[in-house]
């Protein structure tokens, strides 16, 4: 799959559909409930909007990389919100 495939699903807000077509017996989405695939299909979106992908990530052409890299970028920031919440926790804010 493509990186054009990938962003033309987020657009159209099918991610899931997309991906349970084009990897039918080789992953199970099933353990993810609408609402966490709308959540992220939202997060994705918004990230295929406001990152560059081949000079933040250095994606150019593969679809399921670019899924990697926006599940990384979704860690991190999940990570760093913690770190900066705890941080504040510690301050007495």
């Amino acid at each position: 799959m493509t990186v054009r495939e990938v962003k033309d699903a987020l657009e159209r807000n099918r991610l899931f559909p997309f991906l349970e077509e084009r990897l039918a017996g080789i992953a199970d989405l099933s353990l993810l409930d609408q609402a966490t695939r709308g959540e992220l299909e939202q997060i994705f979106y918004d990230f295929s909007i406001a990152i560059e992908e081949r000079r933040k990530m250095g994606v150019e052409e593969n679809g399921l990389s670019l899924l990697i890299a926006y599940s990384l970028e979704l860690v991190q920031r999940i990570n760093d919100n913690a770190e900066k919440s705890l941080q504040d926790l510690l301050a007495g804010k």
